[in-house]
């Protein structure tokens, strides 16, 4: 019995996993070998999925024939050989997958109220966060009487951009972060 993807991606996302792979492996016999030998087929195949997101990283599916001195020894020979083989193929996606989530950062968008009459100390602020590690860009997306709206691209989440803001001290004003999500 296998659970459904999506109960294995919640238990996952429970247990602080960044990434879910789920995997299949069957071994059959396979005409051929001779006498003192036997021949199996195994077919293993894998799925990696971004925990955060749900969305499949890759998928790797490899089949393989062994022969060995009885279907035990074969199929095992074969199930550990072509599951390690699967498992480098899966992995080098992941990390491919990883690298560009790296690269592109997200985008978080940030709210700031309070803005009329203190110009000065909102362009302190856009001062401050891009000069933060991981800020990318920074672009003004609305501003009105008292509030403004930008879009960060930064490489992590919207809560690590929120703890390096706290971090630090401004002067002539303070940041209160109300929501992070």
């Amino acid at each position: 019995l296998h659970p459904p993807e999506s109960q294995l991606m919640t238990l996952a996302g429970k247990l602080g996993a960044e990434v879910l792979i789920v995997g299949s492996a069957t071994v059959t016999p396979a005409a051929g070998g001779n006498e003192s030998e036997k021949s199996v087929e195994v077919n293993v195949a894998a799925k990696a999925f971004n925990v955060k997101t749900g969305q499949p990283i890759g998928r790797v599916q490899q089949k393989n024939k062994v022969s060995g001195l009885n279907e035990t020894q074969a199929g095992s020979k074969a199930l550990a050989d072509t599951g390690a083989s699967v498992g480098e193929e899966l992995s080098r996606k992941v990390v491919v997958a990883w690298q560009q989530e790296v690269t592109s950062g997200s985008v978080i968008q940030v709210s700031v109220e309070g803005t009329d009459g203190h110009i000065a100390s909102f362009v302190r602020l856009r001062q401050t966060i891009t000069s933060l590690s991981g800020v990318r860009e920074l672009k003004m997306k609305a501003m009105s009487a008292d509030r403004a709206e930008m879009a960060v691209q930064y490489q992590g989440n919207s809560r690590s951009l929120a703890d390096a803001l706290l971090l630090k001290a401004f002067e002539g004003f303070t940041i209160d972060i109300f929501e992070v999500s």
